[in-house]
Order: C-alpha cells, then sequence, then structure tokens
C-alpha cells in the first residue's frame, strides 16, 4: 500500500572495501574494491486512526494495519455494545457487554459516551474488568468500539519492500526491517518516524514515470484530547501532558553469510517514552514518589478520544534519570522525565512490552 510520507533520506548503493596499505612507491591510497549492497534510510509519516469504526467482529487491516507488522504481532479486539438492561450496574472498572465474542484479556476497548481506552484485565461471562478507571461509568446501549495492537516481536520480524519513485528512476529497497518512533506537542498533530536497514536493491531507470499503489484514507489524529495514566498497586495518577517522544529502540544487525548473503536483523530493543508533564493533583507523585522508589508502572498513553481517531501506547515503565523541573509557557513548571519499558519477567508467555494500541 501507499504510505504518504515526508522527509525521506535514503541511500543504497555498494560496500566499499578499502585494501590494505601495500608497500608502493606512491603516497597515494590503493584502489578500493567493492562488496555487498548497502540500503539504509529514514522517513517521517503522519500518524491516523482506523479508516472504520470496530463495532463488531470484522476487523478489516488497512495499508497502516500491515505496515506495523513491522512493530510486531498484530491482534484484534472486536467491538459491540452494552446491554439495554445488565444483571448489574456497571461501573469504572466494570462492563457488562451484549456479547463477548472476539474480545480477549489484552484487548484494547472504547466506550461511547466516555471516549476513554481501557485494557481488559479479566472477562468473566458476560463482564469485562478493565484497567485504568474510567472517569464515569459507562451507559447501558451504548456503542463498544473495538481496536487493533502491536505486540513487537522478539524473533522472526517482520520485513518490508520500500519502493520509491525519483524523478524517472524507481528505486526497489528490499528485506527491510525497521525501528519505529511517535511524538507529538499538544495542539499538533502526531507524527511517525521510521529508520530502515535492508539487504539489497533495485533501480529501474527505464523510463518510469508513475506507480499505483491503493490510497489510504483516514484522519490524522491531532494531539487536542487523550489522557496519559500512570498506574501502580491498583491506583491511577492522571497527568497533565505537553508533549511525548516515544522511540522502539530497535538495534539492527546485518547477518552475512554463503548461505543468505546478507540478512537485516533486529537483536536489541532499547523502547523509551520521554514525557513534559505536571501531575493532574499537583502530588509530584510521579517524580517524588514512583522515580525515587523506582517503580515500574503502568504507563497509559491515549491520543484522541474518539473512533477512527485514536492512537496511543501501553506498557511497564520505569523512570530513569531524574527528572528535571522546567518553566514552559507562563512560567508554569513542568518535569522532563523518560521513562525506559522494562521487562523483569523469565516467563516467556506473559512478556512485558510496549503496546502500540489504534482505534
Amino acid at each position: 500500500g501507499r504510505l504518504p510520507a515526508s522527509n525521506l533520506s535514503f541511500t543504497v548503493g555498494t560496500e566499499n572495501l578499502t585494501r590494505e596499505e601495500f608497500i608502493r612507491a606512491t603516497l597515494d591510497r590503493p584502489s578500493s574494491l567493492k562488496g555487498l549492497d548497502v540500503v539504509n534510510g529514514s522517513f517521517d509519516m503522519e500518524m491516523p486512526g482506523r479508516v472504520d469504526a470496530v463495532t463488531s467482529t470484522t476487523i478489516d487491516p488497512d495499508t497502516y494495519s500491515q505496515f506495523l507488522q513491522v512493530i510486531g504481532t498484530r491482534s484484534t479486539t472486536a467491538g459491540g455494545a452494552t446491554p439495554a438492561a445488565p444483571s448489574a450496574p456497571n461501573t469504572t472498572t466494570t462492563l457488562e457487554m451484549a456479547s463477548v465474542t472476539g474480545l480477549a484479556v489484552g484487548g484494547y476497548v472504547m466506550v461511547e459516551d466516555v471516549y476513554e481506552v481501557a485494557r481488559i484485565t479479566d472477562i468473566t461471562g458476560s463482564v469485562l474488568t478493565f484497567e485504568p478507571a474510567m472517569s464515569s461509568a459507562p451507559g447501558n446501549s451504548k456503542t463498544v468500539w473495538g481496536s487493533e495492537h502491536w505486540t513487537p516481536d522478539d524473533t522472526g520480524h517482520q520485513s518490508v519492500t520500500f519502493v520509491n519513485l525519483a524523478d524517472d528512476q524507481l528505486f526497489t529497497m528490499k528485506g527491510c526491517v525497521c525501528n519505529f518512533g511517535m511524538s507529538a506537542e499538544f495542539g499538533a498533530l502526531v507524527s511517525a518516524s521510521i529508520e530502515f536497514t535492508g539487504d539489497a536493491y533495485t533501480v529501474d531507470t527505464s523510463a518510469v514515470t508513475s506507480f499505483a499503489f491503493d490510497s489510504i484514507n483516514s484522519k490524522t489524529v491531532p494531539f487536542i484530547t487523550g489522557r496519559v495514566i500512570g498506574r501502580y498497586a491498583a491506583s491511577d495518577t492522571e497527568l497533565f501532558v505537553g508533549n511525548f517522544d516515544f522511540d522502539m529502540g530497535n538495534g539492527v544487525e546485518l547477518l552475512r553469510d554463503t548461505n543468505e548473503n546478507q540478512q537485516a536483523l533486529i537483536v536489541t530493543r532499547e523502547a523509551q517514552v520521554s514525557l513534559s508533564y505536571r501531575d493532574r493533583d499537583g502530588d509530584k507523585n510521579q517524580a517524588t514518589s514512583a522515580e525515587t522508589l523506582g517503580l515500574v508502572v503502568d504507563t497509559y498513553i491515549q491520543i484522541g478520544n474518539r473512533t477512527q481517531n485514536c492512537i496511543g501506547l501501553f506498557g511497564k515503565a520505569q523512570t530513569q534519570d531524574p527528572s528535571s523541573l522546567a518553566s514552559r509557557t507562563g512560567g508554569v513548571n513542568y518535569w522532563d522525565s523518560t521513562q525506559w519499558f522494562v521487562d523483569d519477567s523469565t516467563d516467556v508467555l506473559t512478556p512485558s512490552k510496549p503496546i502500540l494500541f489504534r482505534f
């Protein structure tokens, strides 16, 4: 599919192999020989919500759904509705569904009239338990929107082929693995940054003037609504956030041998998010308590509050270097904090990873 991109920069060519400085009657260097292909680059793109709202078990992928599998495995959560007459009143942490088909623990939902993203932690019968708590209990006969989310892979990362038409040259960059980043200033559009490394390329110069891919019809998410929650010991702290900057932190190396020739592999992940925030209640808990004690908190970042116009992040995060206090507009002080997404678990069946979700 077609990805509207900006600030595209890429390098393709053949690696130079510098020869030994053998003894010869000159001060000039010997000529180099040629090795394997070199393919790398980067680009920026806007981050849109889903093309269609998820209100049933039908969850069709779009171009971004497919591309974001460079992050990891795509999972879906079905939509539905709350019943007109629930067996018990809904609360800020429980919700009865007319049907739980297509729902699973670890999925993300958003409810009409509340418009806050919640992560399902338990399903008992037709009742969902979720966190963080919503600001108000969902009503009856309300639409519940489903979502899609991506869990980073540790092995078997997806590679993609990028195609770019520059003037009359068609560049095809193959076997590319990617690092993903996402950032926004409050009041501006959310943007993503992609860095890629590949293993081969071709250039078609046979008078190529155009090529066709499906265009995506979706809305780019502006950071003008949403919420950020730090959750520890069943207690939620909501933060006022001025900006955020997320980096998946994928480290790439090239495997080279006579079997593969060369293959780009993701071998490390050092995901982190930088936040500029102040505590909603002014208690500075995130900086003076969570940071000082080295707590690992559940971090929820929701950008946008409508279906087809919402994206976000979830993961277990720990503040690293001491947060700095800085004045933003009007002399209001904000904490500048960097949090690492961490996983101390040795159980491969229940890992903790940074999750990207999209409504």
